[in-house]
């Protein structure tokens, strides 16, 4: 069996492999570009698993088992201030009594000011103790 390769196809990844008298050719990481090196690094992963389950006959003629989501489907980026917090919350793990304390407050305040993503001036102008500032 001959080494499954990523390949340039104009700027973006494919594998290109024969297995069991048939042909197979597909992109491996949906929106991800030949000269990034983390996308390059995905594709040669995917061409390997691909190869050891030929190997231990497991493959997956339809190939759904190797293939990703599209790196744009990944998640929606957030639109507002408190979409940002609530990911930034989720992200961090958090037990539930610290998010009913302190976050859940920030939270409210963040809500009733309803800032764009990059607007800093409702923090600076809000009537808040230098307590909860800090």
């Amino acid at each position: 069996m001959r080494e499954i390769k990523p390949v340039n196809n104009n700027g973006s990844i494919q594998l290109k492999f024969s297995f069991g008298g048939k042909r197979y050719s597909f992109n491996p990481v949906p929106g991800g570009h030949y000269d990034d090196k983390r996308d390059m690094a995905t594709a040669k992963a995917i061409a390997t698993q691909i190869q050891n389950d030929i190997l231990a006959g497991h493959f997956d003629p339809t190939l759904n088992r190797y293939r990703l989501e599209p790196k744009a489907a990944t998640k929606a980026q957030p639109k507002t201030l408190l979409e940002l917090w609530d990911a930034w919350v989720d992200y961090l793990d958090l037990p539930p009594a610290t998010q009913a304390n302190h976050h859940k407050w920030f939270r409210r305040m963040i809500a009733k000011a309803n800032p764009g993503l990059s607007n800093t001036n409702w923090l600076t102008h809000s009537n808040i103790s230098p307590r909860t500032y800090k």
